[in-house]
């Protein structure tokens, strides 16, 4: 945050903002707070994080005083939060969305920690880390003020993507090869999506979850099987 020159106008700042308080056309200085609490030195660096009356006494070299006020006003800040739709550990290749739940922001800087991916302006974003490592990924938001609030959260990639499709099956009750399903690691439950077509391009099966399996029928409740063949 940058540091501000204050030479007795009011004060308009962001809570936490340093500031640095200056006067002229006296000799010294005494800054107190409305709590009363005296700041040292004739120009004071201190901040803020509500609003209040500072009070300013000057004095000339012949020990005579003034006094004035500043009224310091400290502007709302927003509060970043956000989560994310996978696990904070994931595979190498699973896209993760994260979902701002920040609250009184107008704009958004996602930093994701690796320079390969650049940042991004967004509310919400979605990424996929091509590589194992652990990642900070940081949320920056603003507010019409100026004023600005940080959250981050680690993300571990540290497995590689497996995907295995079995090329046959056959559902004939004999408790062997009866389903068709698939099996891997760091699948993205959240986008999966199998169809299976026969060889006219009709779908007869779709699957929106890995932990769903095919008995052979004809879409999902089917009343008849289909028959053996290439599909």
């Amino acid at each position: 945050f940058p540091s501000h020159d204050i030479a007795g106008d009011d004060i308009e700042i962001c809570p936490g903002v340093d500031v640095t308080l200056v006067a002229t056309g006296a000799y010294s200085y005494v800054w107190t707070t409305e709590n009363g609490a005296v700041l040292d030195g004739n120009s004071p660096t201190t901040s803020f994080y509500s609003s209040q009356i500072l009070f300013i006494e000057g004095f000339t070299a012949e020990g005579c005083s003034w006094n004035d006020t500043i009224q310091v006003t400290v502007f709302p800040e927003p509060e970043a939060y956000f989560t994310a739709s996978a696990d904070t550990s994931i595979a190498i290749g699973t896209y993760v969305d994260f979902v701002d739940m920040s609250t009184g922001a107008t704009c958004w800087s996602w930093d994701f920690g690796l320079y390969t991916i650049p940042n991004v302006e967004t509310q919400n974003a979605s990424v996929a880390y091509s590589e194992a490592g652990t990642f900070e990924v940081e949320l920056t938001v603003c507010n019409d003020y100026g004023c600005y609030d940080t959250y981050s959260m680690l993300v571990d990639v540290d497995h590689e993507f497996a995907f295995y499709v079995p090329n046959t099956f056959s559902p004939n009750g004999d408790g062997t090869n009866d389903v068709f399903f698939v099996d891997g690691i760091g699948i993205d439950t959240e986008r999966f999506d199998l169809k299976i077509y026969d060889r006219w391009g009709e779908m007869i099966y779709q699957m929106t979850s890995p932990d769903d399996v095919w008995m052979g029928n004809y879409q999902k409740g089917g009343e008849y099987y289909v028959q053996d063949g290439v599909y």
